[in-house]
């Protein structure tokens, strides 16, 4: 499972799709700070029976070992963690330890799709806009997703609480994005004698995928002659592979099922000048994750 690093963007991207959404905007002068959303399907099991007295379910702090994409090579980082909940979350962090760097934390990324992050900070003021989307296996039935805010306390610890309402799905088919819940705050606190201020919206967007039980690799020449055809469980496919030397682009297959028992196919190409290939397999959470396998082309 893979931490995926995203970069900060400086222009907002907004989400399409129909906009079944959840505003919750809060102006306070508390120094929790909004920080990122915890997803989930099933809110009372998933999230609310774990909170405690005041409401809250404390992160811990984990640390991980990831690859980076450009160099191939390995680094370990810490993240926040929430073992006892059941689903997928990311947060943003902006660190200020170093008064003459302003660098950001984002995590853990598994399971986070289409993230985007924009920010910026003027006058004492952080401003942060982020986004991500989440895919979900189809359930039978009603089905209702919720985003849960991610907080963060002045001494640096991370708590969820409950999101409460969340928006409901029933009798859709898999794919596109369906709706969005989203989380806003405004909240100040007094640093040195000056005022400083954190603005921030939190969206998470859903949408249903086929849930594959095969991955097809087919290794296609420049006449479009197939050279090699591999097959892989979902989530087994390797971290690296060494395509054939007359390879010219990949055909990625995911061979599942629609939620109505019809049979789905999704097909990817990644070309020769591509450094990985994506797979998609879902969790026992009943959201989706991918796999990178990276590609070391010869020659």
């Amino acid at each position: 499972m893979k931490i995926k690093w995203l970069p900060i963007i400086l222009a907002m991207t907004l989400l399409s799709g129909c906009q079944l959404a959840q505003e919750d905007t809060v102006v306070s002068e508390t120094e929790d700070r909004l920080i990122g959303l915890f997803v989930t399907k099933d809110q009372r099991a998933s999230v609310d029976a774990a909170l405690d007295e005041e409401g809250r379910y404390y992160a811990t702090v984990e640390t991980r070992t990831d690859i980076n994409p450009s160099t191939g090579e390995e680094f370990t980082n810490e993240v926040y963690t929430f073992p006892d909940l059941e689903g997928m979350y990311y947060y943003f962090i902006i660190d200020r330890s170093d008064p003459e760097v302003v660098s950001s934390i984002t995590g853990p990324n598994e399971g986070v799709f289409d993230q985007g992050t924009a920010y910026e900070y003027t006058e004492n003021v952080d401003r942060a806009n982020l986004k991500a989307s989440f895919y979900a296996a189809r359930g039978s039935g009603m089905e209702s997703f919720h985003g849960n805010p991610i907080y963060m306390t002045a001494d640096g610890e991370v708590y969820v609480t409950s999101g409460g309402a969340g928006i409901i799905f029933h009798d859709f088919e898999d794919g596109g994005s369906m709706g969005h819940v989203s989380h806003s705050q405004t909240s100040t606190m007094t640093v040195g004698g000056e005022t400083e201020t954190w603005e921030i919206t939190a969206k998470a967007a859903f949408a249903y995928r086929s849930v594959p039980h095969t991955i097809v690799l087919l290794q296609m020449d420049d006449q479009g002659n197939c050279l090699r055809r591999t097959e892989f469980d979902p989530g087994q496919a390797p971290e690296r592979l060494t395509p054939e030397g007359e390879t010219a682009y990949f055909i990625v297959e995911s061979w599942g099922t629609k939620a109505s028992g019809v049979p789905a196919t999704i097909r990817e190409i990644v070309d020769r000048d591509e450094e990985y290939l994506i797979t998609w397999y879902l969790l026992d959470n009943g959201f989706f994750n991918n796999q990178t396998t990276y590609l070391e082309w010869e020659g």
